[in-house]
């Protein structure tokens, strides 16, 4: 098959279920068979049936699945798991071999989950696959073995990435608990007596300079008031978020 260099990345839907399995099932037996028996061959990606296109439909919502075409050709695939940040796939056709379109697919999930905020990604690599996910920074976890749909077994690879780098986690958390303590600052009772007191004492010298009588009562007026609405802030905030911003806001 002619290559062509123009691939493009985008996301599979149900409409994509054959190709998506008849990708897979070329990708495993012939990438892997050097490494795994026939019959582990068969469990790990059998023919095109339609009980795995009617299970592909039904894990959808599990799962980001993401083809790279050569025009309408499905030339690889890849899939990530957001809830676990788990790499659950990346197969590359038989035709577009060692032409980059794995690392393609690698790059675009990885993509995908820093957006999603995800720090790390780990994966289930086979023996067959493990140089190749270590050239793009996977690191070895665990050697360990994974149960195939038929109850059997085949060796494989844990595997991890950190996609955010040390300093920036540190510099990360640091802004975080930055973030917190901020907040704390500016919901906490220290906060309000300070304000409160540096108000009363202010309105007192004021009323005290105008020639008002009890001025050191009367400068506890403004001081009440606020604490009092700094007290139903909170309550009127709800109220507000139930009866005015949701009902403004689309679902």
């Amino acid at each position: 098959m002619k290559f062509v260099h123009n691939i493009t990345i985008r996301p599979l839907g149900p409409q994509d279920a054959e190709k998506f399995l008849q990708l897979h099932h070329s990708a495993v037996h012939a990438s892997a068979s050097a490494d795994y028996a026939p019959d582990v061959l068969d469990a790990w990606a059998g023919p095109v049936t339609a009980a795995r296109i009617e299970n592909y439909k039904k894990t959808a919502d599990e799962e980001i699945r993401i083809g790279a075409f050569d025009g309408a050709t499905m030339a690889g695939l890849g899939v990530l798991a957001p809830n676990t940040g788990e790499v659950r796939a990346c197969y590359v056709h038989p035709d577009y071999g060692r032409m980059g379109v794995g690392r393609r697919i690698v790059d675009a999930l990885e993509q995908i989950a820093s957006g999603m905020g995800l720090g790390s990604l780990t994966l289930d690599s086979s023996i067959n696959a493990e140089k190749f996910y270590a050239s793009m920074d996977y690191e070895t976890v665990l050697r360990t073995s994974h149960q195939l749909p038929d109850g059997s077994f085949m060796p494989m690879i844990k595997m991890q990435k950190m996609l955010t780098g040390v300093d920036d986690i540190i510099a990360l958390k640091a802004r975080n608990k930055k973030v917190e303590a901020d907040k704390a600052w500016e919901t906490s009772w220290t906060r309000r007596g300070i304000i409160g007191g540096v108000t009363y004492i202010i309105v007192a010298f004021w009323l005290a300079v105008i020639g008002v009588n009890h001025n050191l009562i009367h400068a506890l007026v403004p001081v009440a008031s606020y604490l009092v609405a700094m007290a139903a802030l909170p309550m009127l905030k709800q109220y507000w978020i139930d009866k005015v911003y949701k009902r403004k806001t689309p679902a």
